[in-house]
């Protein structure tokens, strides 16, 4: 790995020298990892407008991600947000949104105030100096250096550019990975994949004119691959596991629905023991009270079931009811023989039953009310 020669080079050829380190490349590509794994004998003194952006958020009481907030698009100047303030017109730093929050603008200033006085203390640090910012372009990097101003031959000065060609979605989705990781942890950082994508658009190659004495390439890109695909694996896995109260409610389900297409067909239903049940409320005994309990009509000429579904023919179900209005034997179709009751499933369940007005089925002469009573 590059990273290790690397790590050799900072041990042995700028022994008694102090290095000044510019590291190139957008978020979500390594760059703390390479730090934390190539200073594990010397901690540098760290430049980082991340880490300067997430103590003054938390200084005032917000979140990383509240410190890039716009007001929505039909805001006007003067209105006024209760966490974010007024809507003023953006600063010449800030113009790539017309207008801004007061009290946002305010704290990007107070990153940059402690940004300046942070690359100010670099030098009487006496430590190896790691610039850890994006610095894509020739402009950035430049101020990156004024970290050293005045003392340029005094550091090896030393560009690390992370590889980024053919891996621009894996760096998207490690993003990704990490917005997830950080709003489980209470403090959401977001970066979204246009803002890498675009981060990316703007790098420019160094030239020899920005003054470093060494260039070196740090290729992170297969690690990154298996971090993500290991992260897309587990939450793969983690959607597919459901509790043991679902599970058992899906056995139960499963069975019932078993037993009314397979079984209510039969004559008469029993329990083990020979005692009758009363099949239209779920196989309970006849002692309970059900106004449902089953009865047996003509329709067409021959006997059938009241109250009781079964396999359907031209639905997935149907069932016998007696019209209270005319006493005549009423068949019910309803069902989808192409779909399956899923009401093990909470959302779908609540969403079938608001779509149908579950809560007030209707009759039991109409199919909504018995479908109703299955989910």
């Amino acid at each position: 790995m590059l990273r290790v020669s690397f790590k050799k080079k900072i041990n042995e050829e700028t022994a008694g020298q102090r290095a000044i380190f510019v590291l190139v490349g957008p978020p979500s590509v390594g760059k703390s990892t390479w730090i934390k794994s190539t200073f594990k004998d010397a901690e540098p003194y760290i430049i980082s407008r991340d880490d300067t952006a997430e103590a003054v958020a938390e200084q005032i009481g917000l979140t990383y991600d509240d410190m890039f907030v716009m007001p929505p698009p039909d805001s006007k100047l003067g209105d006024e947000d209760p966490k974010f303030g007024k809507v003023i017109e953006a600063p010449p730093a800030m113009k790539w949104n017309p207008l801004q929050y007061d009290k946002v603008v305010k704290a990007n200033e107070r990153i940059n105030s402690w940004l300046y006085k942070k690359i100010k203390q670099a030098d009487a640090s006496g430590k190896n100096i790691v610039v850890d910012m994006t610095n894509m372009t020739i402009r950035a990097r430049k101020r990156a250096l004024e970290a050293i101003e005045g003392k340029e031959s005094e550091y090896n000065k030393v560009a690390v550019v992370f590889e980024t060609s053919g891996a621009e979605d894996i760096i998207a989705k490690n993003a990704e990975r990490r917005s997830e990781i950080s709003k489980a942890a209470g403090k959401p950082k977001t970066v979204p994949a246009e803002q890498i994508y675009r981060m990316l658009s703007t790098f420019q190659a160094i030239s020899p004119e920005e003054g470093f004495d060494d260039v070196v390439a740090v290729d992170n890109r297969e690690e990154l691959k298996k971090i993500v695909a290991d992260w897309e694996k587990e939450k793969e896995e983690k959607n597919m596991k459901i509790t043991e109260s679902q599970l058992k409610t899906v056995v139960k389900e499963s069975i019932e629905e078993a037993l009314i297409v397979e079984h209510l067909g039969d004559d008469d239903a029993e329990l083990e023991d020979g005692t009758p049940v009363c099949e239209a409320c779920l196989y309970e005994e006849l002692t309970c009270g059900c106004p449902d309990k089953l009865e047996e009509a003509k329709y067409q000429g021959r006997t059938v079931p009241l109250g009781k579904p079964m396999r359907g023919d031209v639905k997935k179900f149907k069932v016998f009811v007696r019209d209270p209005k005319t006493g005549n034997v009423k068949k019910v179709n309803f069902g989808d023989k192409k779909m399956r009751i899923k009401k093990s499933n909470p959302k779908r369940r609540k969403s079938f039953r608001a779509r149908h007005n579950c809560a007030n089925p209707g009759p039991r002469t109409k199919a909504r009310y018995w479908s109703c009573r299955k989910w």
